[in-house]
């Protein structure tokens, strides 16, 4: 059985990171926008490490899920 605190905080860190995410993609319009300046290769720098932290928590839930 999962612990479910444990789950529920994980799910909780994963709408925010999802969040971070979709708030982080707001002022793309094409991908160019990562390239232009300092400023969108920065913003792209954010929204890889957001995804791959996204990526991890999943990752968590699933090791959860089998206990």
């Amino acid at each position: 059985m999962p612990d479910k605190a444990l789950l529920v905080e994980t799910l909780t860190q994963i709408l925010i990171a999802a969040q971070r995410i979709l708030k982080r993609f707001e002022p793309i319009r094409t991908s160019d926008d990562f390239l232009k300046d300092e400023a969108g290769l920065e913003k792209l720098d954010a929204i890889t490490i957001s995804t791959l932290t996204l990526k991890l928590y999943l990752m968590f839930v699933k090791m959860i899920c089998r206990h």
